[in-house]
């Protein structure tokens, strides 16, 4: 049996513990449960205490962001010798048998940096993921056909549940601390794209996400989300210096305007504003990205 750490985010998400803490004790392949709480606030942390004692928890003196509260269970997953993380969000949980199918194509299929379940909705009726394939028609094709594979390739699918062997987690490390909350998922996948490592899709492999449920924190999780796009930033497969992409925004900027574009132009502005800001992080967390290494959670 491979040694695997589920790694859960939990902010003010009690809706969905039971849903989501009960599908693991369902599990037919054993894991390890870590919970990192961003500063609830609330009896969080004193609930999943209460009625999963077997679920290690680490309390945050504050609000992480969601890649670097993954990063603090990625580290200590990696610390206990972890063959395999499973990063999955607080309101999504799983089918007994996800793990065991991701587990198992996983290991037929090694060439993979990262290995997705099909999101489902929670009526079971439709698909709840953002995917994207090399080659779509063929999975339309064997989906209609009854022909399904084991794996697919993809480029892109949220982080709501994604299975990461330790090998990945030796070359492209942890999420980049410079990105608090939302794209973090696409520059991990920028990433992985960096170091040859392909991305799977395993749709024998169902989880449930609840991603339509709004909680009252709804609008307060979105003050944190970034509007600069810095995954675009720090991709460390671009070969745009800093100096270029700041000249590029300008440009777009001044065009909009001219153009009687008032919206676009500060929007533009804004995304040069930021580059100008932050000019020596964009370029540290870029070097740091493009070498081998287990970053940010070593």
């Amino acid at each position: 049996m491979k040694k695997i750490f589920v790694i859960i985010v939990t902010y003010k998400g009690k809706y969905w513990y039971d849903h989501c803490f009960q599908s693991l004790r369902a599990s037919t392949y054993p894991v390890t449960t870590i919970v990192v709480d961003n500063n609830s606030g609330d009896d969080s942390v004193a609930y999943i205490r209460a009625n999963y004692p077997e679920v290690i928890v680490f309390e945050n003196k504050e609000n992480l962001g969601f890649g670097n509260a993954n990063n603090v269970g990625m580290k200590y997953a990696r610390e206990h010798d972890c063959d395999y993380v499973f990063l999955l969000n607080q309101d999504a949980w799983v089918e007994p048998d996800m793990m065991e199918k991701l587990v198992s194509a996983a290991e037929k299929h090694p060439e993979y940096g990262v290995y997705s379940p099909m999101h489902l909705s929670v009526d079971n009726k439709r698909i709840n993921m953002l995917l994207q394939f090399p080659n779509p028609r063929s999975f339309i094709s064997d989906a209609y056909c009854g022909t399904m594979q084991e794996v697919y390739d993809i480029t892109y699918s949220n982080a709501a549940g994604w299975l990461i062997p330790r090998r990945t987690l030796e070359t492209v490390g942890g999420f980049t601390p410079m990105i608090y909350h939302y794209g973090e998922d696409d520059d991990y996948m920028n990433r992985l794209k960096y170091f040859g490592m392909p991305m799977a899709l395993v749709p024998a492999a169902r989880m449930v996400h609840d991603s339509g449920k709004r909680l009252d924190n709804a609008e307060e999780l979105s003050r944190y989300s970034n509007t600069y796009d810095p995954e675009t930033f720090i991709d460390p497969r671009s070969s745009k210096s800093v100096l270029s992409m700041r000249a590029h925004y300008l440009f777009k900027a001044l065009s909009r305007w001219l153009h009687g574009d008032k919206n676009g132009s500060e929007s533009y502005m804004h995304h040069y504003q930021y580059l100008r800001g932050h000019v020596k992080e964009i370029k540290y967390y870029r070097s740091c990205n493009s070498v081998k290494q287990p970053n940010w959670i070593q």
